[in-house]
C-alpha cells in the first residue's frame, strides 16, 4: 500500500473516532457535519470539528475556542462543536484535503499549504510587504480582497472564512543581522516553499528547507545558523536556547486562513449561517486580543534568556525589500489577476 493511502487511511479512522466522541457519524459531508436529534421533527443539530496544527497556549487556538463556544452559546442547541489542536487529525495538507473532502468543517492553515490547493495564496509570501501590522491588517481585513481571494477558493471547492494573524515571521540567528549584507552565505532554516527560498537567496544566504520538529536539533549541532518564524513558534520550540539575536524585520505576516468545506456553508439555513458569521467575528476579536497579549510577553521571556532584540530601522528594512524585489515577478505568475489587484489596492 502506498505511503499517501496509509496517510489516508490513518486521518479518516482518527477523524471517524473523533467524530464518534462528539456525536458524529464518519464518510460523508451529510454524516459528518450533520446529524438529527432522536425526536421526530426536531430541527437538524450541525457537527462542526476544527483542526489545527498549534499548540493550546497560542492565539490560534483561543480564537477556535472563540468559534465554538459562540456557535454553542448562540445557536439555540444546533451546533455540536468540537476542537483539534496539535495536529491531532494530522499535518497541514492531510486536514485540507479532509476539509476538501466534507470529512473535516473547519481548518486553520498555512499560506504555505494553502498554496498547493488555491495558487493565489502566494500572494502572502510577498516579502517585506507590510512594515508593521496596522499595515497588515488593512490587507487582511480588506472586504475586496476577502471576496476575491475567497472566490478563488470557493472554485477549488472551499469557503475562505477569515484571515488572522498573530504579528510577522522574524528573523534569529547566532550573529547581529541588520542589512542584506549580513546575510551573505548564511545557513538558514526555512520552509518548503520556492518563494521564500528565493527571497533568501536573493539575500546572499543559503536557505536549507526542514521540518517544523527538526530545527531545534539543527540549530544545536549547527546544521544551521539562523531560522525564521513568528515569535510564538520560536518560544514554543525554544530556539531561543540555541540563539543569540532575535531580527525583528516583519519578512512576512504570519497570516493563518481559515478555511472550511463550502458545501457545508452553502447547506447552512440563513439564520445559522448568520451565526457562523458572527462566531467568526468573535474568534477574530479573541485572536487579535490574545496574540496582542501574548507576544509582548514573549519578546520580555527571549530577552530574560539574553537574547538581544534587533529592530530594523526603515532605512534597513528598505534594503532587504529592494534586494528580493525580483520574487514578486514569479509570485505575480500563480496569483491571479483579481486577486493581485485587490492585494495591490489595499497598499496604496
Amino acid at each position: 500500500m502506498k505511503i499517501k493511502k496509509i496517510v489516508a487511511l490513518v486521518l479518516a479512522l482518527a477523524l471517524m473516532c473523533a467524530l464518534a466522541a462528539c456525536g458524529g457519524g464518519s464518510g460523508s459531508e451529510t454524516d459528518s457535519n450533520r446529524t438529527d436529534n432522536a425526536n421526530s421533527g426536531s430541527e437538524t443539530v450541525y457537527t462542526v470539528t476544527i483542526g489545527h496544527a498549534a499548540a493550546e497556549d497560542l492565539a490560534q487556538h483561543q480564537c477556535a475556542l472563540a468559534i465554538k463556544e459562540y456557535l454553542e452559546e448562540n445557536g439555540n442547541g444546533r451546533f455540536n462543536v468540537s476542537v483539534y489542536p496539535n495536529s491531532q487529525l494530522g499535518a497541514n495538507r492531510e486536514m485540507t484535503e479532509a476539509v476538501l473532502e466534507g470529512n473535516l468543517t473547519m481548518l486553520l492553515t498555512s499560506s504555505g499549504t494553502q498554496t498547493n490547493f488555491v495558487p493565489s495564496s502566494a500572494v502572502f509570501d510577498v516579502p517585506f510587504v507590510w512594515a508593521d501590522e496596522a499595515a497588515m491588517e488593512k490587507t487582511i481585513y480588506d472586504k475586496d480582497f476577502l471576496a476575491a481571494l475567497n472566490a478563488e477558493h470557493e472554485a477549488a471547492g472551499f469557503r475562505l472564512v477569515m484571515l488572522t494573524h498573530s504579528s510577522f515571521r522574524q528573523l534569529s540567528a547566532k550573529k547581529p543581522i541588520h542589512t542584506p549584507a549580513d546575510c551573505k552565505n548564511l545557513v538558514i532554516r526555512t520552509q518548503e516553499n520556492n518563494f521564500q527560498m528565493k527571497t533568501w537567496e536573493l539575500l546572499g544566504a543559503n536557505p536549507t528547507p526542514l521540518a517544523y520538529n527538526e530545527v531545534y536539533t539543527a540549530l544545536q549541532q549547527g546544521t544551521v545558523e539562523a531560522q525564521d518564524n513568528p515569535l510564538e513558534l520560536f518560544t514554543a520550540q525554544k530556539f531561543y536556547e540555541q540563539q543569540k539575536f532575535f531580527i525583528r524585520t516583519n519578512y512576512l505576516g504570519y497570516v493563518g486562513m481559515w478555511i472550511m468545506n463550502n458545501d457545508f456553508y452553502q447547506s447552512l439555513p440563513d439564520d445559522l449561517r448568520e451565526i457562523f458569521d458572527a462566531a467568526c467575528e468573535a474568534g477574530l476579536a479573541r485572536n487579535e486580543e490574545y496574540a496582542e497579549t501574548s507576544n509582548a510577553e514573549k519578546i520580555q521571556l527571549i530577552q530574560d534568556h539574553g537574547l538581544e532584540v534587533i529592530d530594523l530601522t526603515d532605512q534597513e528594512r528598505a534594503q532587504f525589500k529592494e534586494a528580493t524585489a525580483p520574487v514578486i515577478d514569479d509570485i505575480k505568475e500563480v496569483v491571479s489577476s483579481e486577486v493581485w489587484t485587490a492585494f495591490e489596492n489595499t497598499l496604496e
